[in-house]
This record gives structure tokens, C-alpha cells and sequence, in this order.
């Protein structure tokens, strides 16, 4: 649940969407939300108050463009997060490109090798048999 929804504003968008399927992804890449704590009031607390532990500090294996748009996603506010799915998928499929965030652009990370890219599950730039 996003903090918007936590803290019953009155106006959720897409980005609160965003927000739950980068909380499930950073969950499925390092195999803990990225908060926690003994209560629901706790959990909320901290994902008002913090940022979660980079991905790729338990899991140095996470590709570079993934740790980012995983770590980027789950802003406090909305303004902050990928302004769409379409944004935040090519944030994660693209290791090339800027990420914009909000009205902020963020620097990609290096571009991997395409034998890199397959390794990690994650095919950037795919290229049609054409060419």
C-alpha cells in the first residue's frame, strides 16, 4: 500500500500502482519488503520517514537500471515516482537511457553487454530478427 493510500488522501493515481509493484519487486529481488517493523503504524512510519536499503547491497547481482528503478519507485510522494507504467517499464528495460522521475531525470546506468543483459533476465533495447 502506498503512504497516499496509508494516510487516506483523497487523490491516488497510477503511481500509487507503481509504488505496490516496486515494494513486490524489491520483496522478489532481495527477499525482504522494503520495510518492515513490528506493526502496520511502524512499517508506515518508516516508509514515511526512510529510504529502503539499496537492492543491490544484499544482492549485488541485481542489474544496475533495476536496482534504480526499484529503488526510484517507491518514493514518499507520488511526484517523486515514474509518472507511468510505460516509464517505469522502460526505466527497468533500459540501461542506456535517462530515467525520468516527476520533472527529474535521473542518469542510466552503463550500458551492459547484450550477453549481460540475458544473464540477469533482463533484455534491454530488444532488436527484431530484421535487424
Amino acid at each position: 500500500m502506498s503512504p497516499e493510500q496509508a494516510m487516506g488522501e483523497l487523490t491516488i493515481d497510477g503511481r500509487s500502482d507503481i509504488y505496490a509493484l516496486a515494494a513486490v519487486t524489491y520483496e522478489m529481488l532481495v527477499g525482504d519488503a522494503p520495510f518492515t517493523g513490528g506493526s502496520v503504524q511502524a512499517i508506515l512510519a518508516k516508509a514515511l520517514s526512510e529510504k529502503p536499503t539499496p537492492a543491490r547491497t544484499p544482492r549485488d547481482t541485481v542489474p544496475p537500471q533495476v536496482h534504480t528503478a526499484v529503488f526510484t519507485a517507491p518514493a514518499t510522494l507520488p511526484a517523486d515516482r515514474f509518472e507511468s507504467g510505460n516509464a517505469s517499464a522502460d526505466a527497468l528495460m533500459n540501461p542506456t537511457s535517462g530515467m525520468a522521475v516527476g520533472s527529474t531525470v535521473i542518469a542510466g546506468a552503463r550500458a551492459a553487454s547484450p550477453r549481460s543483459r540475458v544473464r540477469h533476465g533482463v533484455i534491454a533495447n530488444p532488436v527484431s530478427s530484421n535487424g
